[in-house]
């Protein structure tokens, strides 16, 4: 489920070959043939889905009112935590959740029907199915579980199979990908490989590396951030609103209630220019002429502000976008990503073998240029893979296909080649301790610091004593940070996950005071807590809790 395109692959575990679905509905009598199709919804007045994918973005005459044309694009950014983006504007009466939902219904009814049609009925859908689905590294708890519900919302899964339903972040499916596919590139035990996953909304980072026995680890803290080949469209947007003296408030209005015409003007700009960009000036002989004084462009010309009006009328409202300022919109982006793949090799701190360029924007010569001329000294090989667009969905396939699963253990569920993960938070409990709390401040017992790196499984454990003889109770709670090092619970930027009482036994004069050992486990999907009583070894509480450094949680 991507920012601008969305798409989906399958395979049945007796099948050797998979299969990326590639005819997509264009019309009542017609498909577009790509493994991708527009994440994009055209409502009616009534807030009812008129059309989705290839048929949304088709304006012909039926449209011609744009009252009636109720565009909802980008909404996957929405989910996003970053406040430093700019989120799109939806239609009145839709929000994010809506519009996810009822993209997923729409996307849903094509999975249902290439697995009835591709195996006649054999494979009842979805109790037969296991369903990967791939979200941005840096996507919180709630995002997750708004896409579970969503799931749940429009039948792609149900609650009797709800455990059918895998999340996998994207960077790490990018890697699986790379890895099994790209054997030429004979990567051996301990070598490092970056894939960089170069999407519409986002640019998802991670490195790692090869264990003897094929599986991966995770050499650096995956990372992500929201700026993917959709911002190079908002520069270009920016610079037409400072050509025409709209500024960027005015400009986001105007988008969500004239969609047709900013759907029309985006398309002059990534078609023929944004798409053929190399970034070398003898590329690009002349300025492209954008001549906004026709019937489909009123709205701008309606609104440029008095100073600039008088400006473009002696200019015959015909705008010329340069070689320079094409490059500024792309440098905007690109500089960002080479900032975070320098920040991948630094913390890396040494040679990486191989960096693997995924994703659609990942196709763009002059980012390729970009990413070469910076990181020759520190990449041995700088690689695009055959067919980049689809290389999150496969990788998400054979996550899949690579699930273990332990008879002995109740829902415990395994990916063999992922063996280690860097924590992205830090997590610890509340005590006492002597000199904070002479200030009247609790004091914080790390349990697992951020950028550890952790078998999955693994578990890491503190014996805790009460602070009284007598004592009958004791509070124990876990918090969780992005801050690697913390003196209290009470510092910014620290927050609760879980808190429960345990009953302590009655202990004579003479007995030592009993002590609860607690331990964090680290499972593929969630963080297990434990508490037993250290002499005894009785369990006082268990808890299942949402992994924070993982990507699916349980409900």
């Amino acid at each position: 489920f991507g920012t601008t395109f969305s798409g989906f692959a399958l395979k049945h575990v007796e099948d050797e070959e998979s299969e990326i679905f590639i005819n997509w509905p264009k019309s009542s009598r017609a498909t577009v043939t790509s493994p991708k199709v527009p994440t994009v919804l055209l409502y009616d007045e009534d807030l009812n889905v008129r059309q989705w994918g290839y048929a949304a973005t088709l304006l012909d005459e039926s449209y011609d009112d744009e009252d009636e044309a109720l565009f909802a694009e980008q909404f996957k950014l929405h989910l996003s935590d970053d406040a430093d983006i700019n989120k799109p504007l939806l239609p009145r009466g839709v929000d994010h959740i809506k519009a996810i939902n009822d993209y997923l219904r729409e996307l849903t009814k094509v999975i249902r029907d290439r697995i009835t049609t591709k195996w006649q009925g054999s494979v009842n859908f979805p109790e037969n199915v296991r369903t990967v689905m791939t979200v941005p590294v840096e996507w919180s708890d709630d995002a997750i579980t708004a896409m579970r519900d969503a799931a749940l919302e429009v039948g792609l899964v149900t609650r009797a199979c709800l455990a059918n339903l895998e999340f996998i972040n994207e960077p790490e499916a990018a890697a699986l990908y790379c890895f099994g596919s790209c054997p030429e590139y004979k990567l051996k035990p301990g070598d490092a490989f970056m894939t960089v996953d170069c999407g519409g909304g986002t640019v998802d980072l991670t490195t790692r590396y090869l264990i003897e026995d094929g599986a991966l680890g995770e050499e650096t803290e995956s990372t992500c951030e929201t700026c993917g080949s959709t911002f190079v469209d908002k520069e270009f947007l920016k610079f037409i609103g400072q050509r025409l003296g709209i500024n960027k408030r005015q400009m986001n209005k105007l988008r969500r209630d004239n969609c047709v015409a900013f759907q029309q003007l985006t398309d002059t700009f990534i078609i023929p220019i944004k798409t053929d960009f190399t970034g070398e000036e003898s590329d690009f002989p002349r300025a492209r002429r954008l001549r906004l004084d026709c019937p489909k462009y009123h709205v701008f010309v309606e609104n440029t502000s008095f100073e600039k009006r008088h400006l473009m009328t002696k200019a015959g409202w015909i705008i010329d976008i340069k070689f320079h300022d094409v490059k500024r919109m792309f440098d905007t982006v690109v500089d960002k990503i080479l900032r975070l793949i320098h920040d991948q090799i630094h913390n890396s701190g040494r040679m990486c073998s191989a960096l693997f360029l995924v994703g659609g924007f990942s196709e763009s010569v002059y980012l390729q240029k970009r990413i070469k001329e910076k990181f020759v000294k520190d990449v041995r090989k700088i690689v695009v893979p055959r067919n980049p667009i689809c290389a999150v969905m496969r990788g998400a396939l054979q996550y899949g296909l690579e699930i273990e699963e332990d008879p002995t253990k109740t829902n415990y569920r395994c990916n063999k080649i992922i063996k280690t993960r860097k924590l992205r938070y830090t997590y610890g409990t509340e005590i006492l301790n002597p000199i904070l709390f002479a200030c009247g401040i609790p004091g914080f017992s790390r349990l697992a610091k951020r950028g550890d790196e952790v078998t999955v499984g693994s578990t890491f454990k503190e014996i805790y004593y009460p602070v009284s003889r007598r004592q009958k109770q004791m509070s124990m709670n876990l918090y969780y940070t992005r801050r690697y090092n913390v003196l209290s619970p009470f510092e910014e930027d620290v927050s609760m996950l879980h808190e429960w009482k345990i009953n302590v036994p009655k202990v004579g004069d003479d007995e030592d005071v009993p002590g609860i050992e607690m331990s964090l486990n680290f499972g593929q999907r969630e963080v297990t807590i434990k508490a037993n009583h250290y002499l005894t070894g009785e369990k006082c509480v268990t808890s299942k809790l949402p992994r924070r450094d993982c990507v699916k949680t349980e409900l």
